[in-house]
């Protein structure tokens, strides 16, 4: 698949490219020292909001890779807990992208029935737009994300 480089933010085209593990490597310390992708968490408001440049790279990444879902569920089965984060954080972006480029999500998505990372778990439970979602598995959470958020 090739890299679409108008959608990567300036100075992240070295970071990514057509061969995702390799890009992974590249952006993994950004997101790492950042100690997630995210960097407005669901539940936070702020009167103004410019995204960091990890969290640019996440969704140039996202963007790039949204058809690898099992490299992102590979992720989200690590046993590093900030990997699992980042991991996460990465699959809401690739649910906005399916929704966005293909208007469904794939199974491979909505069947996940690994459980959403504390940290995350609690950013959703503090977004007022989630107050009805009680589950806590990312499959059963992208859908409703993309039907709420």
């Amino acid at each position: 698949m090739p890299v679409v480089l108008s959608m990567i933010p300036m100075d992240a085209s070295h970071y990514i490219d057509d061969d995702i593990d390799a890009s992974w490597t590249r952006c993994l310390q950004l997101w790492l020292d950042a100690g997630r992708v995210e960097d407005f968490p669901h539940g936070v408001r702020r009167p103004r909001y410019l995204p960091t440049f990890a969290k640019q790279l996440g969704q140039s990444f996202a963007t790039t890779f949204y058809r690898n879902v099992p490299f992102f569920v590979a992720k989200l089965r690590d046993t590093d807990p900030t990997i699992r984060l980042i991991a996460f954080d990465l699959l809401e972006m690739v649910a906005y992208e399916y929704h966005l480029q293909e208007n469904a999500l794939p199974d491979s998505l909505t069947d996940l029935d690994d459980v959403i990372p504390d940290l995350a778990l609690g950013d959703i439970r503090a977004e007022h737009l989630f107050k009805k979602y009680r589950e806590s598995t990312v499959g059963s959470f992208l859908p409703f994300m993309i039907e709420n958020g």
